[in-house]
């Protein structure tokens, strides 16, 4: 009976309509976690002829449910649905209801320490595909947004049927697995079920960005307003497939090659043949090139699905060619240029390392470094072999070499590797009188000034927080410490302000400001202008405490963000070269 009485006493603090929930009487664990999930038969008597019991995954924060065809295709019965949800001692649920005619849906618990948010996804009982019959995985990846973020929009996905029937996906799930400035983040991972999509065989399925806006929808060329957003690439998340809980395929960082790196910016990947499937990612099974920003890059997907599925003839496999060197993870400023037989690395800085891990890829089979005519026995990993490019200073003979192998192994073309140093002047472009604008464009060269409070944002980055300039005379003439920034402006509308390269970032929640090496959602901003001519400056995507949007803020002596406002310290004016 005492036991009944607790047990009452817990369903009295936690309920809320339509919901049943227990708690474990486990007061001093603070998590909050819902440790159990499931639809009662005996709650559900109107739609249910047994209890379905959900697969709770703590690291995605999802729970799925497999439930009958026919309430699956019912929204009605589906919104009578009552959970029981049990939580951790010390959480509660917050959530008021539960509507499952949407899918998925949230549900949010709470403990004095954290709040978390469940994506409960309701699946339709359907065929099973698994990874040993190659049958579905990733063929092409195409990231269109390099490092002045002027075409986001250029990103997608293909994902082939590369077996003899027809797929119901409705088990099949698309994984984000988030990394953000080399930091692994599950707390951000997304997952969506390719639900009422059937794949037949040979076809693949193409999933856009939805901000982009000349791709044009079909059965199988899908928005991913359809799947929460998930196609936005930052060059460091990494993807899989799943299916039943079984990774089919793994495409980027998933603790595994390349991991924390800024492995997929500015970059077509295509699958090439005999490589269907694997659980961790190896970047020498694809055929890599920059991309070049432009619609044309993905004018032949068709082509490209029929070659990865079918492995027909690839004029390009089993030759020779490097498609792709790069140093994506280095702090240094450079440029790498692939020529006939050559690579030239120009880097724009006297204090540059020249030690870097290059990513490489080419359209035969395994690269090698040749050391002064000698061939070393290892092949190079893209991203992760560390190579000295000391002996290739203004070297012209081939000191340094790579040498890059058919698929077969029989042969090979070598390309001579040359280093250039030649310091790059930051005041050469940024120098100059900056003279007050009210509008700004792409490619311009800004001041962002408070004027009433006398001041220009600084470029020196003091404890999370930026420095800042006394302003004393107009036109303004730079100077040292000042943060001149570029201006690139996205299909969207958001801006980028970057100096030396690196991103005006706002903190990603609570106050705070920096220069980040890598972009993100918090290095984009919206412009707000006020009837006075200033402009408030908001952050796409980071928020305060409260949930509010964070927008750039001058407090005394430094430049930061704050939750949304309007007076002097958060109207700003643009000063231009």
């Amino acid at each position: 009976m005492k036991k009944l009485n607790r047990l009452f006493a817990a369903l009295l603090l936690c309920a809320v309509p339509a919901v049943m929930i227990s708690c474990s009487d486990e007061d001093e664990y603070t998590q909050a976690r819902i440790t159990e999930f499931s639809f009662l038969k005996s709650a559900n008597s109107d739609v249910l002829t047994s209890t379905l019991t959900g697969s709770i995954n703590d690291e995605t924060k999802t729970i799925t449910v497999t439930v009958p065809s026919d309430l699956y295709e019912s929204s009605a019965n589906r919104k009578t649905l009552t959970p029981k949800i049990s939580v951790s001692g010390g959480a509660q649920c917050i959530t008021d209801t539960t509507d499952f005619s949407y899918n998925p849906t949230l549900v949010t618990v709470s403990s004095k320490d954290e709040s978390i948010t469940y994506s409960v996804i309701l699946k339709k009982k359907g065929s099973s595909i698994t990874r040993k019959s190659g049958a579905l995985f990733f063929t092409e990846y195409y990231n269109a947004s390099s490092f002045s973020y002027k075409s986001e929009n250029n990103q997608f996905l293909e994902i082939s049927n590369a077996s003899s029937q027809t797929l119901d996906l409705s088990d099949v799930y698309l994984n984000r697995h988030v990394w953000l400035n080399g930091v692994r983040r599950s707390d951000l991972d997304q997952s969506v079920p390719l639900e009422g999509i059937t794949l037949p065989a040979g076809q693949a399925l193409v999933i856009y960005s939805q901000r982009c806006s000349w791709f044009t929808s079909s059965a199988y060329v899908i928005s991913d307003a359809s799947f929460n957003g998930i196609i936005s690439f930052s060059g460091q998340d990494g993807f899989t497939l799943t299916c039943n809980g079984e990774v089919l395929d793994a495409l980027g960082p998933e603790d595994g090659e390349g991991s924390g790196l800024t492995w997929g910016l500015s970059k077509q990947m295509q699958r090439k043949p005999g490589f269907t499937r694997y659980t961790s990612f190896k970047e020498s099974e694809w055929l890599t090139t920059s991309s070049t920003e432009s619609k044309a890059d993905v004018s032949n997907t068709a082509g490209y699905r029929e070659l990865r599925v079918n492995s027909t003839s690839y004029t390009s496999i089993g030759e020779t060619t490097l498609t792709y060197f790069n140093f994506e993870n280095s702090q240094d400023f450079f440029k790498t240029t692939i020529g006939t037989n050559s690579i030239t690395i120009n880097f724009y800085s006297d204090d540059a390392s020249l030690v870097q891990s290059p990513a490489v890829s080419s359209d035969g089979g395994n690269i090698r470094l040749v050391i002064n005519g000698k061939q070393q026995k290892s092949n190079i990993i893209s991203g992760e072999t560390e190579i000295d490019f000391s002996a290739s200073k203004d070297d012209t003979t081939g000191k340094l070499t790579l040498r890059v192998f058919s698929a077969d192994g029989t042969s090979y073309t070598d390309y001579k590797i040359k280093t250039i140093i030649t310091p790059y002047n930051m005041n050469s472009i940024v120098a100059g009188n900056y003279i007050e604008t009210d509008s700004i464009s792409d490619n311009d060269v800004v001041l962002i000034v408070q004027k009433n409070n006398k001041v220009i944002m600084g470029s020196t980055n003091n404890s999370g927080v930026l420095s800042c300039v006394s302003l004393v005379d107009e036109p303004i003439p730079y100077e040292s410490g000042m943060a001149a920034v570029c201006v690139t402006i996205d299909n969207e509308g958001y801006y980028t302000f970057t100096f030396n390269n690196k991103f005006l970032t706002s903190k990603s929640k609570d106050s705070g400001l920096t220069f980040e090496s890598s972009p993100s959602d918090y290095s984009l901003w919206s412009l707000e202008k006020q009837s006075n001519g200033t402009y408030v400056i908001n952050n796409k995507a980071a928020v305060n405490n409260s949930g509010v949007v964070q927008a750039l803020e001058y407090y005394p002596e430094k430049f930061t963000t704050y939750g949304t406002g309007t007076g002097n310290a958060f109207e700003f004016t643009f000063y231009k070269k």
